[in-house]
């Protein structure tokens, strides 16, 4: 989504810069390069919690002067509000909220340090309602005019015409039922629940589990102590994850909190049944509320894989509506309202 919404402002004629917070090579660095076009500046450390991070965004900011500076994720956030500060910054100041906030937030510390970060921001742009509500509930502000809501898009094409992934190369059969994750393992996550739910199904199920992070060794060693080793397939970042959707029968995410959850709009956009928690941004992005389950339900979701596998008019009518569903999330006119934002704060 972020190389689509750097490219429509560049048609736009506006001069963009995208500084990274790490030289570390992501599948995200990897798919900016292939765009072209956009002007990279990495700061030199390999993780984004070096505070000497603040220093060479200070340096940045000396050297140029930017009518707008949009900032997603923490630590950035604090990084640039205190290099603004320093370098006495008069640059319109935009911050992305992408998760509600969490327990380590709610801290006294980390509740202050966020009322003297918000306090500087010109706009809060949160990418679902229950974002706004979580973020606006953490500060008690008042000043609610500058939290609006701009949900996560697609590039709709891209997911609706794509071919569909070979079986074979993943190991798998004609006739086997594909069940698709894609996210980072992460506590959050909550694959536990999902390997739960999917021991005691048919063999010829099968789990894909798209993604990175700190827990995904564990996981496997899960994986294995369940004795789903034949049946469950880990996979690394795609980057035809458009492929891969198409191939799958089913899309599922058993997040305990989530703020939007792009996977579940890809899935949907694919034309594939979605199975979510019901949590956050989730249960306004899924389409009816049969398709949602209490996080840590294992049960409710074995059965609804199930019901997905054996009835065909409950499969067709959740891909469809989840199509559906999806056409309101498209890129060009998420672009359209951030170029209508930019444009507001500046002039």
């Amino acid at each position: 989504m972020l190389t689509d919404t750097l490219l429509h402002l560049d048609r736009e004629n506006l001069q963009v810069d995208l500084v990274l917070l790490s030289k570390k090579e992501t599948f995200l660095k990897e798919q900016l390069h292939q765009a072209g076009q956009i002007n990279l500046i990495e700061l030199q450390h390999q993780s984004p919690y070096n505070l000497l991070g603040v220093w060479e965004l200070n340096r940045i900011l000396k050297n140029k002067t930017y009518d707008l500076i949009h900032v997603h994720l923490l630590p950035s956030l604090y990084y640039v509000r205190l290099a603004m500060v320093l370098t006495q910054s008069h640059s319109k100041l935009i911050y992305t909220e992408h998760c509600p906030i969490v327990k380590k937030r709610q801290n006294l510390l980390f509740r202050y340090i966020d009322l003297w970060c918000y306090r500087g921001i010109s706009k809060v742009l949160c990418v679902s309602q229950a974002v706004k509500e979580s973020v606006i509930s953490h500060l008690k502000t008042k000043d609610t005019f500058k939290y609006v809501v701009l949900n996560n898009a697609l590039n709709l094409s891209r997911y609706q015409n794509a071919q569909p992934a070979l079986r074979k190369n993943y190991g798998l059969e004609d006739n086997d039922f594909i069940c698709l994750q894609v996210s980072s393992f992460r506590p959050a996550k909550d694959h536990k629940t999902l390997l739960k739910a999917f021991k005691d199904t048919p063999k010829r199920f099968k789990l894909l589990l798209a993604g990175n992070g700190p827990l995904l060794s564990e996981t496997r060693s899960l994986c294995a102590k369940m004795d789903l080793n034949d049946r469950v397939i880990f996979l690394k970042e795609q980057s035809e994850i458009a492929s891969l959707y198409a191939m799958t029968s089913v899309v599922i995410l058993s997040s305990h909190y989530e703020g939007f959850g792009l996977a579940v709009l890809e899935g949907m956009a694919a034309g594939k049944p979605v199975l979510a928690t019901n949590v956050g941004g989730l249960k306004d992005l899924i389409a009816s509320e049969q398709y949602l389950f209490a996080p840590g339900d294992a049960n409710t979701l074995r059965k609804l894989l199930l019901k997905l596998e054996s009835d065909s008019e409950f499969y067709t009518q959740a891909s469809e509506n989840g199509l559906e569903k999806a056409q309101h999330y498209d890129i060009k006119i998420r672009n359209n309202s951030l170029l209508k934002i930019y444009h507001g704060l500046v002039n």
